[in-house]
């Protein structure tokens, strides 16, 4: 190879790693911005991160899946990329927010649809022609008997918690961000991360 093209493919490269850090620092400063609130910069790193969120999408839909599930999986995967914006912290996180997020999408989406087919089981079960074998009234009691639980389980949380902790738990676990839910409720964000804490505290004692 000549000179020239030696001095080539060099200067090749050192343009492209160039542009990779221009591009990965130009990441640390949204990501940094965002978390202190900027809409803004959180609709960047947004579009920025589509490709991946519609990837994610795409890895855990199905065949089966109605054109609603996969609206829902993406509005999961969305809600999902907003909550590793918020919880991010670079200093803590020896990883790239890329892979961060792409690791919390991951987890939330796998979770979303084991929840969806569940949900989707027991419609199954409620609609079609009722059979009077002991299968299915084993089945639907153990659904009544889970109902029953989830009622009590909910009565026993809102007892234990203030209003305000009521309010901010329930769209918490309903895939609100912590920036989300201090906006609906008028709070500060900070706020409303403290007391997401002082929640898992306490539901932590009481389920232990």
């Amino acid at each position: 190879m000549s000179m020239i093209g030696r001095n080539g493919n060099e200067n090749g490269a050192s343009n492209e790693a160039s542009m990779v850090n221009e591009r990965s620092e130009e990441i640390r400063q949204l990501v940094a911005k965002a978390g202190r609130g900027s809409r803004e910069a959180a609709s960047k790193l947004l579009s920025m991160y589509t490709p991946l969120i519609e990837a994610s999408v795409s890895k855990f839909s199905s065949d089966t899946m109605s054109a609603q599930d996969r609206e829902d999986l993406r509005q999961e995967a969305v809600s999902l990329f907003l909550r590793a914006l918020t919880c991010y912290d670079g200093e803590r996180y020896d990883v790239e927010f890329g892979l961060y997020a792409k690791v919390c999408i991951s987890n939330g989406l796998s979770s979303a649809v084991r929840n969806m087919n569940r949900r989707h089981d027991k419609l199954t079960v409620l609609t079609e022609s009722i059979d009077t074998s002991e299968d299915v009234h084993v089945d639907l009691l153990d659904g009544i008997v889970e109902q029953e639980r989830l009622r009590t389980l909910s009565s026993t949380i809102n007892s234990t918690l203030s209003e305000l902790e009521r309010k901010v738990w329930w769209l918490y676990v309903s895939g609100m961000s912590a920036k989300v839910i201090a906006e609906k409720l008028e709070k500060d964000e900070k706020s409303v991360s403290n007391a997401v804490y002082r929640i898992r505290q306490k539901l932590r004692t009481l389920l232990s």
